[in-house]
């Protein structure tokens, strides 16, 4: 009865699992679509390539790349500010050597691209894995012998 009953939750959920090219798919357009428009550019490579982490349920994951995207944008903007506003200020007698907020912008635009396809491209895998966690028993009650009482019965096995 038992294993009739583990069958069924078993065929249940692989029905309702979730599948890997949806996942990808969330990701993928979720980064190119908005592309085109200058107002959404930003935020789709810095959001967009999460959405499919989002779906497979693993948050700590999209937050992750969001993170590390947005400080990439941060440190882009920041050096692009320095190089376009700070440095032409020849008046206040501040002279700045751009060649260093072009390095940092140079750095901070590979580590956002970088990022974002290395999250597009590994989603599937986080899919993958968190179909197989899903589908792993989480508890199982089997026959066994207590050495300690000398008796037999059934011991109960939980999985978290």
């Amino acid at each position: 009865m038992l294993q009739f009953l583990s069958q069924v939750v078993h065929n249940k959920l692989t029905f309702q699992l979730k599948t890997e090219s949806h996942a990808f798919k969330e990701s993928f357009w979720g980064t190119v679509g908005p592309l085109p428009t200058i107002a959404f550019a930003v935020p789709s490579l810095v959001f967009g390539p999460s959405l499919g982490y989002f779906y497979a349920e693993k948050p700590g994951r999209a937050w992750a790349g969001i993170g590390i995207r947005m400080l990439g944008v941060l440190a882009f903007y920041g050096a692009y500010i320095d190089d376009a506003i700070v440095a032409d200020c020849f008046d206040c007698g501040y002279y700045n050597d751009d060649s260093t907020d072009d390095i940092i912008m140079t750095v901070s635009a590979s580590v956002i691209i970088i990022s974002a396809i290395y999250d597009i491209a590994t989603v599937k895998k986080a899919m993958r894995k968190k179909k197989a966690d899903m589908l792993q028993s989480n508890f199982n009650i089997e026959p066994s012998y207590f050495a300690d009482t000398k008796t037999y019965g059934f011991k109960l096995n939980l999985r978290f």
